[in-house]
């Protein structure tokens, strides 16, 4: 374990020993979504956090107990109509002229994004009739649409 290896990471040498090596092997791995690396990489803080307690230094769960996190405010409008007014910018969405003067706030969605969202659909069950109709209603030119399989339109 002490012999010396050479690392190549980014494009850049490193001199390590074998097991720094193979502890940055395991990070990596656990990055890459390998349970057990993740497994081992969690092992690997438990271990490192009870040694520093043992010396009587503070590991990660001293520093939060030493000092609370400062608040930050948050802004949040209580309006939801700031996510129409968004969708609109964006292009997702368009004022609904048939309902002006009934709710000059009222949007339908581009046929663009609801077939986006249709074809994210995986699998799962078939469109029911009632929720074609909500598709129908709330999308610009729904005629446009292409539904999927085993859609009763």
């Amino acid at each position: 374990m002490e012999k010396r290896v050479t690392v190549t990471q980014g494009g850049i040498d490193q001199e390590l020993s074998v097991e720094e090596a193979l502890q940055l092997r395991t990070f990596q791995d656990a990055l890459a979504g390998n349970r057990g690396a993740r497994r081992d990489v969690l092992k690997m803080i438990a271990k490192r956090e009870q040694a520093m307690e043992d010396r009587g230094l503070r590991g990660l769960r001293g520093l939060r107990a030493q000092r609370a996190m400062p608040s930050i405010p948050r802004k949040i409008s209580p309006d939801p109509r700031n996510a129409d007014a968004a969708m609109c910018l964006l292009g997702i969405a368009a004022p609904n002229k048939s309902r002006e003067e009934h709710d000059p706030d009222a949007i339908l969605l581009e046929p663009w994004a609801v077939q986006a969202a249709l074809r994210r659909r995986r699998g799962g069950n078939a469109l029911t009739t009632r929720d074609v109709s909500e598709i129908k209603c709330c999308t610009r030119a729904p005629e446009t649409l292409r539904w999927p399989r085993r859609t009763v339109t």
